[in-house]
């Protein structure tokens, strides 16, 4: 299926060029194009019509759909990708990235610069540093945690806004014990959870994302993170992306044949690459393509024994606390007793 932002190309120029129309014209019964209305990136729009279009795949018959852009572009040919796939029939594809540390088992923090020594017989490595000293959990620094202004959005059907004085109350949804994660948009995600997510019933957590600034990128890792007595699993398979240390983190570097060494280093590990443009990326496209001729034929048996499934953790968030309830007025004693009605019910 392809989303063409109508305000940006033409849809029948794409049929085109698919061979749908014109006097080449194929038969692609599985092959749709669709336009779309023009979303920008991270509000929640981006992340609706991305629903839309998956809820109308789901009249056909399949086990997973990719959710690839104009910029992305195969590692392995497509019989090694369905191989591979077919057996994670069970997982989702979805980098999942914790917007708060998980609490270390039954530790207590008092404040952000806290050190705790942990409990005896309560170790948890994760947090624990040469000393044997457990320290507090910390928050991911990704950008879009730190806008924290709430953002009002109907579907598609108008530009987002940011509320005046109103915020996103992250900090209280993770003291709750809802859990906030982010990860790309360009996932691989299992049938389940699409039909799962485009039902009606999930509407109250749609609104909620749809109020975060960054809802595109939040939406399907802390989806995954909440469902009650989740059972599929997330795969460690992913894609390959190379951020610039000295960028702003919203977009990853434009892959040349500089990268091509690592991408094969553990070339098993990736799905497709991103992202490469047809001027800068020319000859790692070709090396990647010669690659994939070399694969062996067939289906292919992947070891799994090496640990592909990426744990989910529930533990609650550590970096965060409820806040304080109100303490009661305090009233010094001795304790006054109430004054007598003026008149007495006795007395009549």
């Amino acid at each position: 299926l392809y989303l063409v932002d109508s305000s940006k190309l033409a849809a029948s120029r794409v049929r085109q060029v698919l061979q749908l129309e014109g006097p080449h014209q194929k038969y692609l019964p599985n092959v749709r194009v669709q336009e779309a209305p023009h979303a920008g990136y991270y509000y929640w729009p981006r992340v609706q019509i991305v629903l839309d279009g998956m809820a109308q795949l789901l009249d056909q018959e399949w086990d997973f759909v990719v959710h690839l852009s104009e910029t992305d572009y195969p590692v392995h040919s497509l019989s090694w990708i369905r191989d591979a796939l077919s057996q994670q029939r069970g997982s989702n594809f979805i980098p999942i990235t914790r917007r708060c540390e998980p609490l270390p088992s039954e530790a207590q923090f008092e404040d952000a610069n806290s050190k705790v020594a942990a409990p005896k017989g309560k170790a948890n490595l994760d947090h624990e540093d040469s000393t044997g000293v457990y320290h507090q959990p910390t928050k991911d620094s990704w950008y879009w945690w730190s806008v924290n202004a709430a953002v009002a959005s109907c579907g598609g059907r108008f530009e987002p806004a940011e509320v005046k004085d109103a915020r996103f109350p992250a900090d209280e949804l993770e003291s709750a014990g809802f859990l906030l994660a982010r990860s790309t948009e360009w996932v691989v995600l299992t049938r389940e959870l699409v039909r799962y997510a485009a039902g009606p019933g999930l509407m109250p957590f749609k609104q909620l994302i749809g109020m975060h600034a960054g809802a595109d990128e939040i939406f399907w890792p802390t989806l995954v993170l909440n469902i009650p007595n989740f059972t599929q699993k997330v795969s460690r398979q992913r894609w390959y992306m190379k951020w610039d240390p000295a960028g702003t983190g919203h977009s990853p570097m434009v892959l040349t044949e500089a990268h091509l060494k690592e991408i094969l280093n553990q070339k098993d590990q990736y799905l497709f690459m991103r992202k490469v443009t047809d001027d800068a990326s020319v000859q790692l496209m070709r090396q990647i393509d010669s690659d994939m001729e070399t694969e062996p034929g067939g289906f292919i048996q992947l070891d799994f024994s090496s640990g592909w499934e990426l744990p989910l953790d529930h533990r609650r968030s550590g970096c965060v606390r409820a806040p304080a309830p109100t303490p009661a007025p305090y009233v010094p004693p001795p304790f006054p007793a109430p004054a007598p009605p003026v008149v007495s019910a006795l007395s009549s």
